[in-house]
């Protein structure tokens, strides 16, 4: 028969039982604990000082109204070296940088606490960490400059009825362009400052219209300040009571700045680069604008008073030199260029690329025939003698039906089928193998010898003498055994003159012909 258990082994087995249960559970509820990452007095206290002194540091950022809450990332503070990453508890080293937050909630003075970061996301406005945030949360980042070109204006959508200071500060003369830095002209009264081309500024009031030689020198920022009736350009006070009975403006509409509003409508646009500018009314400034760029790399004026960017209202664009913009550049002798969609020729202008072609020429071209010329329309290439001697590398469009030709080495191609200049056209070629829109159009036997003459662009080089066209360019690429040897892209100068700017070489090429390149 089989032997039972005593009671004393079964209390035996009990006992042990429970002294396991008594030394592990607190381990296993200590180590769940620390997966979760509770923090540990010392580490929150640490946690919670710099907090605080975050907040202190970006008071703006936090608006003092009951029941508002934010939350703010431990690794916002690791970030703005508010605490050494990685933060961990200092009794079991456990790394909480990313999965805690500081929650704050303003309650006649903010309360701080910390906790799971999943918990703070859902209750939170988080304050970002740019330069300036406005008041969804969206950050933006100063820049040093917002450049006016082609006919862009910001609307300040306020309305000025008694102004008693306009701080413009820091604006940068750019020769050959007149208009208004600030401008308003309403209910038959005016307001603003306009820049001269003979270097002068001329000032607009309801009292009458001011010119003040300050003698503005090319690319330099000046500082201005309009105090209620006096001006004063880098400190120096000018002719006094020139701007007298402000309030008479009596507007019904906005002020603008890089144009003038007039009556409702933008004129008068002007080619200036801006730092900063504030407005005041009775003592209480309404605007204060920096420039910055958001989070696309467009740029702004944001108003540090009302905590929102002021975007461009006009046909034009703002620009600036910060080198993460793609669209702006500058050459070697430091002139800036401001990138364009296209150069358009008219038929007398052309660029001379100073590239001659040969037998490793690689094109890539994107353009746009237009009509107008009879006949075969160079749009770019060199064709140096006789074509059955080899010198020839060109592309015509022509001008009745559009379709595209090649001349290559020796061969004369007349018209390629499937091909049509009058919309946007993409012609490259690897080796001797040319594509029209990525679909291939010609393989060629032979290559072409090395040509003595330069490759013209928007027309065609034929001994020294340029055979028209009238085409958009919207950029081309040169390739030598390989080597990117051009890359163009159209822009216009500071001067506001159409160009193409070469990213190899660092320089613009200008029309070689006669008139101007329209441009868009």
């Amino acid at each position: 028969m089989k032997k039972g258990f005593t009671l004393i082994e079964i209390l035996a087995v009990v006992t042990i039982i429970g002294l396991i249960f008594i030394l592990v559970i607190p381990k296993i509820a200590t180590s769940l604990k620390n997966k979760k990452g509770d923090v540990d007095t010392t580490t929150n206290n640490i946690v919670l000082a710099a907090a605080k002194s975050y907040v202190q540091d970006n008071h703006d950022k936090f608006d003092k109204v009951d029941s508002n809450t934010y939350c703010l990332p431990i690794s916002t503070l690791t970030k703005k070296e508010y605490l050494e990453s990685p933060v961990k508890n200092v009794t079991d080293d456990v790394d909480i940088t990313n999965i805690k937050s500081v929650k704050i909630t303003y309650d006649k003075g903010f309360k701080y606490e910390v906790v799971d970061k999943k918990e703070c996301e859902v209750v939170y406005i988080p304050p970002c960490e740019s330069d300036y945030c406005d008041s969804n949360g969206n950050g933006y980042t100063e820049i040093e400059y917002a450049e006016s070109i082609f006919g862009a204006y910001i609307d300040t959508e306020y309305i000025p009825q008694d102004f008693n200071d306009l701080a413009i500060n820091y604006i940068a003369y750019i020769p050959g362009n007149t208009g208004y830095v600030v401008g308003l002209l309403s209910n038959g009264n005016y307001y603003g400052m306009r820049k001269n081309n003979d270097s002068s500024i001329r000032w607009h009031s309801p009292t009458g219209i001011y010119d003040i030689n300050v003698n503005l020198t090319n690319n330099t920022y000046y500082n201005v300040l309009q105090d209620n009736n006096n001006l004063f350009i880098d400190g120096i006070k000018y002719e006094g009571n020139i701007i007298t009975n402000v309030s008479e403006i009596n507007s019904s509409h906005s002020l603008f700045i890089f144009a003038r509003n007039n009556n409702g409508n933008a004129d008068g646009f002007s080619r200036i680069r801006l730092k900063k500018l504030s407005i005041k009314s009775n003592n209480q400034i309404v605007r204060d604008y920096v420039p910055v760029k958001d989070t696309k790399n467009i740029i702004c004026l944001f108003d540090k008073v009302e905590k929102k960017c002021y975007y461009n209202s006009g046909s034009g664009m703002l620009a600036s030199r910060d080198s993460d913009l793609q669209n702006y550049y500058y050459d070697n002798l430091n002139n800036d260029y401001v990138e364009i969609e296209y150069l358009e020729s008219t038929g007398t202008q052309y660029i001379n690329t100073d590239y001659y072609a040969n037998s490793l020429t690689e094109i890539d071209i994107l353009f746009e025939n237009k009509e107008g010329i009879s006949g075969w329309n160079g749009i770019f290439g060199a064709r140096d003698g006789n074509v059955k001697e080899g010198k020839t590398f060109c592309l015509f469009a022509n001008g009745s039906n559009s379709s595209l030709a090649l001349n290559y080495g020796n061969v004369d191609t007349s018209t390629i089928s499937g091909t049509n200049a009058s919309n946007k056209s993409n012609v490259k070629n690897i080796g001797t193998t040319f594509y029209y829109n990525d679909t291939e159009i010609k393989k060629f036997d032979n290559k072409p010898n090395l040509i003595g003459i330069p490759m013209y662009v928007l027309a065609l080089n034929t001994n020294n003498s340029p055979r028209y066209s009238k085409t958009k360019l919207y950029y081309m690429k040169i390739r030598d055994n390989d080597t990117l040897v051009r890359d163009f892209v159209p822009v216009i100068n500071s001067n506001g003159r159409p160009c193409l700017y070469d990213k190899v070489e660092h320089k613009c090429y200008y029309n070689q012909g006669t008139g101007e390149f329209l441009y868009g």
